[in-house]
């Protein structure tokens, strides 16, 4: 919860400092960095510093691959994108998929 406040309250359009951002397996409250890495925009808008975004073993689902998809259609700095052991199923799939013939900056 500490990192979702952080995000939500100090950030702004340039973020120094923050290109890799590891959050894999560390049993955050994820729909709480999803609201504020997807929702609150930061993935989504066109200056987000980060390239490099891990969210392997969270748990995140389809809702959460959705939420991501969403913001992945905009995001033009994000490089490499870790979603294993997270249960996104087909929809989930089918949302990243989806996004990703909008983006062309994953690798």
């Amino acid at each position: 919860e500490t990192l979702t406040r952080i995000l939500a309250e100090n950030y702004t359009i340039d973020m120094p400092g923050i290109h890799s951002l590891f959050l894999g397996k560390c049993e955050l409250t994820i729909e709480n960095v999803l609201k504020h890495l997807c929702l609150g925009n930061i993935l989504a808008h066109k200056s987000c510093p980060i390239a490099s975004l891990d969210l392997g073993g969270n748990g995140i689902g389809a809702d959460g691959a959705v939420a991501i998809g969403d913001s992945l259609r905009y995001n033009k700095t994000l490089k490499i994108l870790f979603l294993q052991w997270n249960g996104i199923g087909p929809q989930g799939g089918i949302a990243i998929g989806d996004a990703l013939r909008h983006n062309d900056t994953l690798t």
